[in-house]
């Protein structure tokens, strides 16, 4: 993750501007000051605690209280007091910045609020440690932040993409969008609305010359070659679908994927991703597609759910992805999700400056792997795990809690990019765009004689179908109208649903060895499982996670609930329940913080409710509730003793 990358919780936080807050304060209108001393111990606490590197305490508060003096400074205000050298104790050293803090805090003039000090005190915190993923979010932020994770309605504009640099042109036009319906063409330069020009308009004078709520209307000019015409756009909602795909010539098959959305929730258009990404490598292979191409140019990257699952199409079962990890001894390997296709075509796999993130993790999985030859330019270099942490007073704050490295080099891409095979240039003019010419596009259509040969189908399924599962498991996975809400879980949706028969699946990107955990699974009698994940809407938090998993046999399932397969994620908590034929319950650290988990056992069916939030608004109250439904639906309508589940199935999981 990264800040220029907005979908993974990136946002770039400028220091808060001191007075904006403030307003005239008496001693008997206010006779104790509150300091927000709080806020700045959260925010202390929690860097301490999540931060991937172990920090010393009182460097930690030093620079935070340094930043308060530089922006004093440029608002030629007075600088605070010296705070002096601080133990390294954690306790030790709060209680002796409190001190000079509150006293400091207790004296401000009248246009400075406490709030003010205490933000810019977090913000000089986060910032001091020099991480590109570690920032302070103000509340107007975190608020924007936390919405734009949730998926919710579509976009309001115009429904195009556009070069970064003025004069605009236009790359990409949203079917069916504002722009579409206009008459708008890839190619077309922007150079005025209404009136207004544009030719050399900074980022936010275009912004503004061109923006409004969905309903405004704009008359834009635009040259077409030597033709310069005025189209009406009203501006409303698009879409621009993550999957495009077509044959090229000389049967050279080409999917364009824009972002890692989430793999199991329904997009705008009704489909989703990963039936939609199979469906169309299908068409191609029965086309008599004789190699593929993978775009993932401009892609921002997305889910590492997502990423693992694709992957898996490409890769045989025992090909690992990429590596997590923090200085304090914490370590996580991710490997595909999925089944393998039966057919392996020849691939390069197209990037650029402006792929980041689970897109970089493709090309170093792929290349690592020998699976694929890489064409165009270095990626950004986005490659981290961050998490969002609530603070006091609505604020936020964004911390790098793992380092990323590819598996076998132990490359770090963050920060520096993951270089090409073949580089070359994005050269496309307007007239390119008009005419469908990408010389990129050209060069990885060449690069296909050099490709590696493609890997030999390697995918062991459980020998049950997808369908089998879902008909005996699906019953037992609650309507969201079950759901007991709470105050921040409130209305409940469904936001995506899955059924899993192959033993990566389950495993995930958590375990420290997963090839191991693998294998474990295959020697429980590991079977397969449905998944069906409950949110106020789709991808936000809250959310609720119910997972139920079959074995061969109960003393599988009994071993299976036994053990903490992500000890480095999870930790064993009380129980707050007891069910069935065992119960245990953890709570998420690391990666996993805000996950709360009960697990149960009746027979060999392992049950599984997992709520999610940020740390500190988890609500037990409906994670048992949930647990006690989920259970009551099977002490209803339990699962015959010896049933009979397997079916014939083929290499990608479906029933023959």
């Amino acid at each position: 993750m990264s800040r220029r990358v907005l979908f993974l919780l990136a946002v770039l936080v400028g220091l808060v501007s001191l007075g904006s807050q403030s307003g005239p304060r008496t001693a008997a209108a206010q006779p104790a000051v509150d300091t927000k001393i709080t806020v700045v111990r959260a925010a202390y606490d929690i860097l301490l605690e999540k931060f991937f590197r172990p920090l010393d305490p009182g460097e930690l508060l030093g620079g935070g209280w340094d930043a308060l003096g530089q922006t004093l400074r440029r608002n030629d205000l007075p600088a605070p007091p010296t705070l002096g050298s601080l133990p390294s104790d954690r306790d030790a050293a709060f209680s002796r910045f409190t001190g000079v803090y509150n006293r400091y805090v207790a004296d401000l003039p009248e246009d400075i609020t406490p709030l003010d000090i205490a933000f810019t005190v977090v913000d000089g915190m986060a910032e001091s440690l020099n991480e590109a993923h570690t920032s302070f979010l103000t509340p107007a932020q975190y608020r924007n932040n936390q919405a734009s994770s949730g998926g919710g309605d579509l976009p309001v504009g115009f429904g195009v993409s556009l070069t970064s640099g003025a004069p605009r042109m236009v790359t990409r036009v949203a079917p069916g969008g504002p722009a579409d319906r206009a008459g708008i063409l890839p190619g077309d330069v922007i150079a005025a609305s209404d009136g207004s020009d544009l030719t050399s308009a900074s980022a936010q004078e275009f912004a503004r010359a061109t923006g409004g709520p969905a309903g405004t209307v704009r008359v834009v000019t635009v040259r077409r070659g030597e033709e310069r015409l005025d189209l009406t756009i009203t501006r409303g909602s698009f879409y621009f679908p993550p999957l495009e795909s077509r044959m090229l010539s000389d049967n050279v098959g080409y999917l364009k994927l824009d972002q890692f959305v989430q793999s199991v929730a329904p997009l705008p258009d009704g489909s989703e991703l990963l039936p939609d990404f199979d469906r169309r490598l299908g068409e191609l292979e029965a086309a008599g597609a004789r190699a593929l191409i993978l775009d993932l140019r401009n892609n921002p990257g997305g889910f590492v759910s997502t990423t693992a699952e694709l992957l898996a199409r490409f890769l045989p079962e025992d090909a690992l992805t990429i590596v997590r990890y923090d200085e304090r001894g914490r370590e996580s390997t991710g490997v595909v999700s999925g089944h393998q296709r039966r057919v392996q075509l020849p691939m390069v796999l197209l990037v650029n400056g402006s792929s980041y993130s689970a897109s970089e993790a493709s090309a170093a999985t792929l290349r690592e792997n020998n699976r694929a030859i890489i064409v165009g330019k270095r990626t950004g270099g986005a490659l981290a795990t961050a998490q969002l942490m609530p603070l006091p007073e609505g604020a936020g704050l964004q911390v790098g809690v793992a380092e990323v490295v590819t598996v076998r080099e132990r490359f770090k891409i963050d920060e520096v990019g993951y270089p090409v095979d073949i580089e070359v240039d994005d050269t496309r003019t307007a007239a390119d765009y008009r005419a469908g010419r990408d010389p990129q596009l050209d060069t990885a259509i060449a690069a296909i004689a050099t490709a590696p040969a493609p890997p030999a189908f390697r995918s062991t399924t459980t020998g049950v179908s997808a369908e089998r599962l879902r008909e005996l498991l699906g019953r037992y996975l609650p309507d969201p109208s079950q759901i007991t809400p709470n105050d921040r879980l409130n209305p409940v949706v469904r936001a995506g649903s899955r059924t899993f028969n192959h033993v990566n699946q389950s495993v995930g990107s958590s375990a420290r060895d997963p090839l191991a955990l693998q294998a474990t699974l295959r020697q429980r009698g590991w079977l397969g499982g449905v998944n069906q994940t409950y949110s106020i809407e789709l991808l936000g938090q809250p959310s609720l996670d119910v997972t139920i998993e079959m074995y061969a046999s109960a003393a599988g399932a009994a071993s299976a609930l036994a053990a903490n397969d992500y000890p480095d994620l999870m930790q064993r908590i009380a129980n707050p329940i007891q069910l069935g034929d065992g119960t245990v319950a953890y709570r998420g650290m690391w990666q996993a913080t805000g996950d709360t988990a009960i697990a149960w056992r009746r027979g060999n069916v392992v049950f599984a409710v997992d709520y999610f939030d940020a740390p500190g608004f988890e609500r037990e109250e409906t994670l048992i509730a949930a647990v006690r439904l989920v259970d009551s639906l099977y002490v209803q309508n339990p699962l015959p003793a010896n049933l009979p589940v397997t079916l014939p199935v083929t290499g990608d999981g479906s029933a023959e």
